[in-house]
């Protein structure tokens, strides 16, 4: 995810020739099965192989014990990544999964930076895109009160975003036909993907990224395509009819929400947040929990 959690032990760029040969044998050293990420046919080096595991067949603690035990090779972990050096060069990323959500993060991760791409549009709709579903983001101003999950299908969260999905498990020649694929959409605008308007976590991130530079660089040339979308006409609570048209399941977990918020306003104007510190001695997460939030 990236190729640099392992630099300082050697890790390296590898060509495509060395990287092929690779991928078999590491197959055949971890002891669970494996779920390849597709990559652009184009693609000539890597920095990394990545691979998805369920953690039904293995947990990233045991695979941790594996690598320092049995292979005795670098390794680093990152939440439910767990990166190791093969062959003295190349960084393996091994990502656990719930099993449920295997499938849709091995879609999500496909093709370097698409998921990513596409999931700038689903931010401006209100929602998140990514490895383990579309959900949708339920906030009172800047706080966020909840998430809801509206699918872990794959093609059904990329076609509502108005993405095809046959065209996109076909996968892409080269990164010019990846970059055409973000940006043939009804909703797409380059204004979205510039890092002066991004969050500072994401700007950073980005601005690493070869192939989200790329991009930026490839949407600043002349091209035919559509007037982009015009965003700031489109406030996200728009798509809440939408939304709710589409995934109906999901008014019912909207409304207990809003109950929630509603309850909880009503409570802060009969007691105080502070008489409520004073009484209880909570703080935080707690009060935030005991108040209904």
């Amino acid at each position: 995810m990236g190729g640099n959690a392992l630099a300082e032990f050697g890790a390296q760029r590898v060509s495509r020739k060395e990287f092929d040969e690779m991928v078999e044998s590491v197959e055949m050293i971890i002891p669970a099965p494996v779920h390849h990420i597709p990559y652009v046919r184009e693609k000539d080096s890597f920095g990394d192989l990545d691979l998805i595991v369920s953690k039904n067949d293995l947990t990233p603690r045991e695979f941790v014990a594996f690598v320092r035990d049995v292979l005795g090779v670098p390794y680093v972990k990152n939440g439910p990544v767990v990166s190791f050096l093969h062959a003295g060069k190349l960084q393996v990323d091994v990502i656990f999964m719930k099993d449920k959500d295997v499938e849709f993060a091995v879609n999500y991760f496909s093709y370097n930076d698409l998921g990513n791409l596409i999931g700038r549009i689903a931010h401006k709709m209100g929602l998140k895109f990514g490895h383990d579903g579309r959900w949708l983001i339920v906030r009172d101003g800047d706080y966020k009160l909840g998430e809801i999950r509206l699918t872990r299908e794959f093609p059904e969260a990329l076609e509502f975003l108005g993405y095809d999905y046959i065209t996109f498990k076909c996968g892409f020649d080269t990164f010019d036909d990846m970059f055409f694929y973000a940006s043939c959409n009804q909703y797409f605008s380059p204004s979205i993907y510039l890092l002066e308007n991004r969050n500072h976590t994401a700007r950073v991130r980005d601005r690493k990224r070869t192939s989200y530079m790329n991009f930026l660089r490839w949407t600043e040339k002349p091209r035919m395509r559509l007037e982009d979308f015009r965003w700031e006409k489109h406030p996200k609570s728009e798509w809440l009819p939408k939304i709710f048209e589409r995934f109906p399941e999901a008014k019912e977990e909207y409304d207990l929400i809003q109950n929630r918020l509603a309850m909880s306003r009503a409570s802060k104007e009969k007691f105080p947040t502070t008489e409520i510190m004073d009484l209880t001695g909570l703080q935080g997460k707690e009060l935030g929990e005991f108040k209904g939030f």
